[in-house]
């Protein structure tokens, strides 16, 4: 396998006062909606595009923002979206009614459906957005509110992938599996939902050197014995799954600070035999871990 091509967010911000900027950029980039805003306005956003998955990280003032039938016609989405709540809380008005989404809690929608979504205290919360081709056959006639273990684990992801830290590129499989779980109201392939539940631990924990299939079990409250199927299910292993996120963290690492030894890399990453991880990581991408920079 060849280096990854890690993808950077791209940053979109709105001046004071702006909102129709907002809502042409929003068309072009999630869903479109129409914002109303009574007062002052500014919004940033960071977007991730990946093969199949997008995702954002929104902040904005206060507003709110419509998706009428006349827009669902114009602009379907034909997608699933999630939006996570980071802080404060937004109130939802669909077809089934009035819902309150708070700090901590995600809404899976589908964008078809028209509906609107009010910020009383302006807007901190992350976006995905998945082609309903992607998913399949998912039922969302009602908005679906929920904050299980499927939820958090997602916002962990996401959070990990649009902000700019030394995290590996987000594992997208894991990403749609997460997606499914919630949207589904945790009511996916069993084997689905302990696999998105796996991955989403070790992307928290790889960084521990003694980090173990044990641990992983544990961590999801299912025995080694299913934890070994579920991974083998996907052709793979726990153990081999592990060193690939130890590794496209290495790389990462490595890309954003060129300054760090080898050792200090390897180190930072889990892996307790520099030696062991240079092998590795050779045989991974194809190319020497100090030589990352100079290609």
């Amino acid at each position: 396998m060849g280096p990854l091509a890690f993808r950077t967010p791209t940053l979109f911000e709105v001046g004071r006062g702006r909102a129709d900027r907002w809502e042409k950029h929003n068309a072009e980039t999630l869903i479109a909606l129409e914002c109303h805003s009574e007062g002052p306005f500014r919004a940033l956003e960071a977007n991730l595009q990946l093969d199949r998955v997008h995702l954002a990280l929104v902040r904005a003032d206060h507003h709110r923002v419509d998706r009428s039938a006349a827009l669902v016609e114009s602009h379907p989405s034909d997608s699933i979206a999630i939006y996570a709540v980071l802080a404060g809380r937004s109130v939802i008005d669909g077809a089934v009614g009035r819902s309150t989404v708070t700090a901590g809690q995600v809404i899976a929608l589908d964008p078809d459906a028209p509906f609107a979504r009010d910020f009383d205290g302006g807007v901190h919360e992350l976006v995905v957005k998945v082609p309903r081709s992607v998913l399949g056959d998912v039922d969302l006639t009602a908005p679906l509110i929920s904050d299980d273990i499927y939820s958090r684990a997602l916002i962990a992801s996401v959070s990990r992938a649009v902000r700019r830290t030394e995290a590996p590129s987000p594992d997208e499989d894991t990403i749609l599996d997460l997606v499914l779980a919630v949207a589904t109201g945790g009511r996916a392939e069993a084997t689905v939902m302990r696999r998105a539940a796996a991955r989403a631990f070790v992307d928290r924990h790889f960084a521990d050197a003694d980090l173990s299939a044990a641990d992983v079990a544990a961590g999801v409250g299912i025995s080694e014995r299913q934890l070994s199927r579920v991974f083998a299910a996907a052709g793979t292993s726990v153990p081999r799954y592990v060193l690939g996120r130890r590794l496209d963290a290495a790389y990462a690492l490595l890309l954003r600070s060129p300054e760090l030894t080898t050792g200090v890399v390897a180190a930072r990453c889990g892996f307790t035999s520099t030696a062991h991880f240079s092998r590795s990581f050779v045989g991974r991408f194809g190319v020497h871990a100090g030589r990352v920079n100079t290609r």
